[in-house]
């Protein structure tokens, strides 16, 4: 594996340039995609909020992840962050056993997120005021993780929601 490409990767990382990261990464032919460069990524697809990509990349090396607790990490988050919290939930776990302390943190959010839903009274036409509003703000968040974090790229109206987001 080529050790300059994964620290070139890596500081895009720490630098938020995610979009980078694909462009490089889809630019290999699919023979050259180790497990680590798969991980990393997923990882940039996660943080574009393209999830489903994410969960594709990811899932495509269940087998090589399964006893790794970052790649379960990863696959959990896609599925959190996709709203899908019951499928997201054994991977919190499973990165939690295996020593990832954030997953632990997630674990917990997941089975809340689960009980709130269990909780929710059923609305007449089916229109939840909370989706509304996650839905409304998280496209501002959106246009800033596609513009590599630049809060410039926002408006002030739209940097003001993705604040509160």
């Amino acid at each position: 594996m080529d050790d300059k490409l994964i620290e070139q990767l890596n500081l895009w990382h720490e630098k938020s340039k995610h979009r980078q990261i694909i462009e490089t990464l889809e630019q290999l032919p699919a023979s050259e995609l180790t497990y680590t460069l798969k991980n990393m990524l997923g990882r940039a697809y996660n943080n574009v909020s393209d999830y489903g990509k994410a969960l594709d990349i990811l899932l495509s090396e269940s087998t090589a992840g399964a006893e790794d607790p970052l790649w379960n990490f990863r696959v959990g988050y896609a599925y959190y962050y996709g709203k899908e919290y019951e499928k997201a939930l054994p991977y919190f776990q499973k990165s939690a056993a295996l020593g990832d302390s954030t997953a632990k943190n997630f674990e917990e959010w997941c089975v809340q997120e689960l009980k709130n839903k269990m909780e929710q009274p059923p609305t007449n036409d089916g229109a939840d005021l909370d989706k509304k509003w996650f839905d409304f703000t998280s496209q501002f968040v959106d246009k800033l993780s596609n513009n590599e974090n630049d809060w410039n790229a926002l408006s002030e109206h739209e940097q003001e929601l993705a604040a509160l987001w």
